[in-house]
């Protein structure tokens, strides 16, 4: 069975519903589940869609900042980067816990990762704090713990264009006294019987 955690959206699946738990392991949060259907799950693979940009929501009050997809290049988070406008207002006892140069994010492709630029008080995928040295991957909808506050972070994808295709109306005829249009061409108007010039 695959169910979400209707707080972050991580998924889970388990085999025997007697082992869901009650408290979510990525939120922490006591939360009722929602049930996955496989057609729910297949639509939301976004492998093949281009990422365009990441969204960071603060879960504490649904602020957000966004990180716009750089090609190759590390996308710097912290109070003087990305996100300076929300994360240089959080503070503990006035204090700001969020660094400078808190992590940052690099896109290769369509795979982003995640990585600690060796912040003050650390940055955590789920409950795994990320070194300095290495980048973890991050994955659609994780939760990412910039100090002590808690973060979805969400992908946008780019919008695919619809083309429409034209369509193929044949040319209509109109009726100069009367008004009455026709698809083929004709010499007498069929409604009022007039002789068409």
């Amino acid at each position: 069975m695959k169910i979400k955690c209707t707080n972050c959206n991580n998924r889970y699946e388990y085999l025997d519903l007697s082992n869901i738990p009650s408290v979510c392991e990525h939120c922490n949060e006591d939360l009722l589940w929602e049930e996955v259907s496989d057609s729910e799950s297949k639509s939301e693979d976004n492998i093949n869609k281009e990422i365009v940009n990441l969204v960071w929501t603060r879960q504490r009050d649904s602020s957000f900042f966004n990180v716009p997809k750089s090609s190759n290049e590390l996308c710097v988070i912290g109070r003087m980067h990305n996100g300076s406008e929300l994360l240089g207002n959080i503070k503990h006892n006035n204090v700001p816990i969020i660094s400078k140069t808190h992590c940052s994010v690099q896109f290769l492709g369509n795979i982003v990762y995640l990585k600690d630029e060796c912040s003050t008080n650390g940055t955590y995928l789920g409950y795994e704090k990320i070194s300095c040295e290495n980048k973890q991957l991050l994955k659609n909808k994780q939760v990412v713990w910039l100090a002590n506050e808690l973060f979805i972070v969400s992908f946008e994808f780019k919008k695919e264009e619809i083309l429409e295709s034209p369509i193929n109306t044949p040319p209509q005829y109109r009726c100069n006294i009367c008004g009455f249009t026709f698809d083929t061409r004709s010499e007498i108007c069929d409604s009022c019987g007039a002789y068409i010039s």
